[in-house]
């Protein structure tokens, strides 16, 4: 073999190599093409799904409303259009991730082919042909798993994008870098000049200046939208004032640790919610390493003790999910259990009684007088039969505070006059 010879082979084989790395991108436009459809698709997908999941969600919530005006058929349109819509982003998903393959496959044998071609045109020697196709297909082999690969991280990325979106969600109450707070917790609020007003909206609390000292029974009386929730949501630093100062005990409640300061108060909601769990596990919620003693002398304070026994667990008792198997009467009586059971300094009842009978809120009130009992006190009221172990009221109106007295200085002001007069025509 000359060397003309020589640099002739060697000449066919490099152009040969350099077809295969020329049509290496076709394997790459699929990856591309698919996976930013698999992305897309992916996210749509998330998006559906939520819809589906809300709609359901809603649907055993709002059993008693659906049966009361007969919207069986209506909401069972409404889940069959967002399952329907869930369905058909799902199947253009699986059909962009099931296309790749043969795809990749068709490339390929073109590829190969046309390495066939190419070698029987060129006259590459069969040992050289054979050890370039050998290299070429196992080449290939390994291109297609990537790609799959890549289809996978696409479609999840799609998948994650809702998830990714919560997670970056900036934390808008932090810990501050060097927490503070008084050695013996005594339970006095103070509100500084403190203003706030929710995101985009205005003002809900204006100029509000008041100072509650440990022990008092402080009412928070006003119409609905006055600012009495979320003078209380304060706090416990739910929020953090826009202007102003909120202090606990001389400590700005920026300067707690926010643990800290939730574990020296106490809330019952209006709508308290109960886990899915045991009615034992969920008034532990409050003390962890409560005793059963400890559980049960609580529940007989909020006068839950009788209805509890009457289950047919007892205290073992499933509560069921959004605790369907207890009327709203019971979850008020459980909540205050929690709050017998919890040390708090601070406490606040928001509407605690709203969904008892006259008897029972009675019991309730006599209970509360336990319960208060070297407390401060928030209670949110709109029933004034809430509020007679008042020894403070403070009257809202507009998010400012227009009255701070008792509720026999308050007896002349318009507004006070007014709720309670709508209160006695109820």
């Amino acid at each position: 073999m000359d060397f003309l010879t020589f640099l002739s082979i060697r000449e066919s084989e490099a152009m040969f190599l350099l077809m295969l790395l020329a049509v290496t991108p076709l394997f790459l436009l699929p990856v591309k093409f698919i996976g930013r459809h698999l992305k897309y698709r992916g996210r749509q997908v998330q998006e559906t799904l939520g819809e589906v999941t809300e709609v359901m969600s809603e649907n055993l919530h709002a059993v008693t409303e659906v049966r009361a005006f007969n919207l069986q058929q209506r909401e069972q349109s409404r889940f069959a259009r967002f399952n329907d819509q869930h369905l058909r982003y799902h199947m253009k998903m699986i059909k962009y991730y099931l296309v790749s393959q043969p795809l990749m496959e068709i490339i390929a044998v073109t590829v190969l082919s046309g390495a066939f071609l190419f070698a029987y045109r060129s006259g590459l020697s069969l040992s050289t042909f054979l050890a370039m196709g050998g290299a070429l297909f196992f080449t290939i082999d390994a291109v297609k798993r990537l790609v799959r690969m890549l289809n996978d991280v696409q479609r999840s990325e799609g998948a994650f994008a809702r998830l990714e979106a919560v997670l970056n969600e900036p934390i808008a109450v932090e810990d501050p870098p060097q927490p503070r707070q008084p050695k013996a917790v005594l339970g006095k609020v103070t509100f500084s000049a403190v203003e706030f007003a929710y995101a985009g909206d205005s003002p809900a609390l204006s100029g509000i200046d008041v100072s509650i000292e440990p022990g008092t029974v402080c009412a928070l009386v006003g119409p609905s939208g006055a600012g009495k929730s979320t003078f209380a949501k304060l706090i416990p630093r739910f929020y953090d004032v826009t202007g102003g100062n909120l202090l606990v005990d001389g400590v700005d409640v920026r300067e707690w640790p926010q643990e800290a300061l939730r574990s020296h108060i106490g809330i019952v909601p209006q709508m308290p919610f109960l886990f899915n769990d045991s009615i034992r596990n969920n008034l532990r919620l409050a003390r962890p390493d409560a005793s059963d003693e400890a559980i049960e002398l609580a529940a007989k304070a909020a006068y839950a003790h009788d209805f509890i026994h009457a289950l047919p667990q007892g205290y073992d008792t499933q509560v069921g999910e959004n605790a369907v198997r207890l009327s709203g009467g019971q979850r008020q009586r459980l909540a205050l259990a929690r709050a017998f059971l919890h040390p708090a300094k601070i406490l606040i009842l928001d509407e605690a009684t709203s969904a008892l009978d006259s008897e029972s809120e009675q019991m309730i009130q006599r209970a509360l007088e336990q319960l208060v009992n070297g407390r401060t006190v928030f209670i949110i009221a709109h029933r004034f039969s809430t509020i007679q172990q008042a020894q403070r009221i403070l009257l809202f109106d507009q998010g400012k505070i227009v009255a701070d007295g008792s509720q026999s200085q308050l007896a002349n002001h318009p507004l006070f006059r007014k709720l309670y007069e709508n209160q006695i025509l109820k």
